[in-house]
C-alpha cells in the first residue's frame, strides 16, 4: 500500500492547522487512485507529528510512504 503524508510546520494557531487539514481532503480528492492512504503531519507545535503519523500508517497498512513538505509563507517577499 502506498501512503502520501503530507508535511506542515505547525501552529500555535487553529485555523493554520486547519488549512492543512482542508488540504490533505483536497488531495485525498484527487490522488485516491495514486495513494491508498492520504494524511498529514506537523513538525511542530501541532499533531499528529511526524513520527506519530508514519507509525500509524504503517499500521494501516503501508509499505511505501511519501512525504509531502508544504511550508507556506506569508508576508513580504524576500529577494536578494
Amino acid at each position: 500500500m502506498n501512503a502520501l503524508i503530507i508535511l506542515a510546520h505547525g501552529s500555535r494557531r487553529h485555523e493554520s492547522n486547519e488549512e492543512i487539514v482542508a488540504l490533505t481532503k483536497e488531495v485525498k480528492a484527487y490522488s485516491s487512485d495514486d495513494y491508498d492512504i492520504i494524511e498529514y503531519a506537523y513538525l511542530e507545535l501541532a499533531k499528529p507529528n511526524l513520527l506519530q503519523c508514519i507509525d500509524n500508517v504503517i499500521i494501516d497498512g503501508a509499505s511505501n510512504i511519501t512525504v509531502f513538505p508544504v511550508f507556506f509563507e506569508f508576508g513580504e517577499p524576500c529577494y536578494t
